[in-house]
């Protein structure tokens, strides 16, 4: 009752505000799969640009991620180790993570490692809460967060290097240049930090090193056809605190090729890829010939047409074909499938109203076939106020290793589905931004790993739960007195329907205030966070927590520039999972050269 009173207070407050003028337009692309103003889209999106990536100087991409409303996460240990990322109140492996486009990931754990990605690689993060299983198929219950490589013009460089707690340092060098007629961008960055010790039941430090490299480049051929193409390749390797292994390498690589035809009114691109996911486990005696070995490729052909209407209406029609190999050392039943994807897609606008239409129909070779669609209807009071009222499906399919791990897959799992409605408002006042969602989503068919018969020990995974997740996401910005303010709200009610319990590691609430202030060549920002009490496996209690992290940057000249850190000023001991310590107090500095 207290939570359907706060909806309605909220809502009367926003919609009794005065409007200002219409906000500058960021254009996205991964919510509709086209191109739009973000204010038009009838979904939450989130834009991490470049210099907010260098604003924070993140050690990974959770950090990026800490500002965003609907998004909680928990870490078993440091930077390198295991992350998973909750958003909406979803499951880790209910995200869609993608890469310039590209699906990536392991297909025996069903979700991407996201703590292997170097946030000095990325220029780029758009964040779409809510389903679009319509649009991409598999996995994007929760949301879609898309990752953009680097990209600069020819003859932009930049030089970057620093320090700090845990012996950590780390470098980073990208530069832009022309190659017979092509426009090229070339990134390289490595990171080595000796950690801090994950669990104390092995009181060491659990360090990390990692690089990664990447080309990114396109080529104009005439007015009408371009080509662009993408390489990523990731390395590095991590220890942890495990009863068999407490050692494990991983090497990640994406190579993309595209070309796109301009027809003016239409446009056709084509995209034929590969992604590879390559996990090794090893330590405590164990070689690394003789640990365990996990690999997904990840064959992908993607096309698509886009046609604008007319100056209102814009249709997408598309397809994704997928061959998914996976390489273990333990016997698999089944190595390989083919996921093929269709869709269709409507963005358009009739005077004061919005539309959204898409629908997909996925075919997933040994497992199932889905049906999933969206369907939004909006209305802007003005162009600075729109209000939507959204729909969405969405399935998650299950893994290799759900299916098929010899230690009790289960080849009768069905894919775990979902939908969800959505209220959201979106508006510019006279001195503030306001975007708010209120949302609930119900996924049935949960996947979980639960005992074969009761008192039996060999456990096997079941299609056995369902959850009902209710929630509101709230975003205020502003600018008073030369500062820029930043204020999100995640409310979250997220229950398993099954056992009425709270779904794990999910913090009813979080809040997250930031703020940033410009003065001649000083730039001085921070943020204090919030996360409420949460359940953890077995009846275990997460404490609430607060953290305060804070930047600050000398600008020399132009191109030269020393910032400072300082994460978890107020050295809090808290922890994301049971049995897992955090970061305490961190610092450091670091030094950036460049030229544009």
């Amino acid at each position: 009752m207290k939570k359907n009173t706060l909806y309605v207070a909220i809502a009367t407050a926003l919609l009794s505000a005065p409007v200002c003028a219409e906000e500058t337009e960021t254009m996205v692309i991964t919510a509709n799969r086209v191109e739009q103003n973000k204010f038009d889209v009838m979904a939450s999106v989130d834009v991490i640009t470049r210099e907010d990536i260098q604003l924070i100087q993140p050690v990974s991409v959770v950090d990026l991620l800490n500002r965003t409303s609907g998004v909680t996460f928990v870490q078993q240990g440091g930077a390198a180790n295991t992350t998973s990322i909750f958003m909406r109140g979803t499951n880790s492996n209910q995200v869609l993570i993608l890469i310039d486009g590209a699906r990536v990931g392991s297909a025996t754990l069903g979700q991407k490692s996201i703590q292997d990605l170097s946030p000095t690689q990325i220029d780029r993060i758009e964040v779409v809460k809510g389903p679009r299983a319509a649009l991409y198929g598999s996995d994007a219950i929760g949301g879609v967060i898309q990752i953009f490589t680097r990209d600069l013009a020819p003859n932009q460089f930049n030089l970057g290097g620093g320090y700090g707690s845990n012996n950590t340092a780390q470098f980073d060098a990208a530069g832009g240049f022309e190659l017979f007629g092509s426009r090229n961008t070339m990134s390289i960055t490595g990171q080595k930090s000796d950690g801090f010790s994950v669990t104390d039941a092995e009181p060491d430090d659990d360090g990390y090193e990692r690089g990664a490299v990447s080309l990114k480049g396109d080529y104009q051929v005439g007015k009408v056809l371009s080509f662009d193409w993408m390489g990523l390749i990731e390395k590095g390797d991590y220890d942890f605190d495990g009863g068999f292994e407490n050692q494990k390498d991983y090497r990640n690589h994406l190579v993309q090729i595209g070309t796109t035809a301009d027809l003016g009114q239409t446009i056709l691109r084509l995209e034929i890829g590969q992604s590879e996911d390559e996990q090794n486990g090893y330590g405590n005696g164990i070689g690394k010939g003789d640990g365990s070995l996990y690999q997904t490729t990840i064959n992908q052909l993607s096309a698509n047409v886009t046609h604008s209407i007319n100056d209102d209406f814009t249709v997408i029609l598309g397809a994704d074909l997928q061959d998914q190999e996976v390489d273990s050392s333990d016997p698999i039943a089944v190595d390989e499938r083919t996921v093929e994807g269709y869709y269709a897609g409507l963005t358009g606008e009739v005077g004061q109203f919005l539309a959204e239409a898409a629908v997909r129909y996925d075919d997933i070779e040994h497992v199932d076939s889905e049906t999933t669609y969206n369907l939004s209807a909006g209305y802007k009071f003005s162009p600075n106020w729109l209000v939507s009222l959204n729909y969405g499906t969405g399935f998650k399919a299950p893994s290799f290793n759900d299916l098929y791990s010899p230690w009790g897959g289960n080849q009768d799992l069905v894919p775990e589905t979902s939908d969800t409605v959505e209220l959201l408002l979106k508006g510019n006042l006279d001195l503030v931004s306001i975007e708010f969602a209120a949302y609930n989503t119900n996924i049935d068919d949960l996947i979980e790993w639960a005992p074969i018969a009761p008192g039996n020990p060999n456990w096997t995974p079941t299609n056995l739960s369902s959850a009902e997740i209710k929630g509101i996401d709230l975003t205020l910005s502003t600018s008073l007195f030369d500062i820029e303010h930043q204020l999100t709200a995640t409310l979250l009610d997220a229950e398993n329907k099954t056992t009425k319990e709270d779904l794990i590691r999910r913090p009813s609430q979080k809040f997250t205030y930031a703020a940033s202030y410009a003065y001649n060549q000083w730039n001085v920002s921070g943020d204090l966070s919030y996360n409420s009490d949460a359940e953890d496996s077995y009846g275990a209690k997460l404490h609430s927590y607060s953290l305060l992290n804070v930047f600050a940057g000398y600008e020399f000249d132009n191109n030269f520039t020393v910032r400072a850190y300082g994460r978890n000023m107020l050295d809090k001991d808290y922890s994301g999972a049971i049995g897992y310590n955090t970061a305490g107090r961190e610092v450091g500095l670091t030094v950036t050269l460049q030229n544009y």
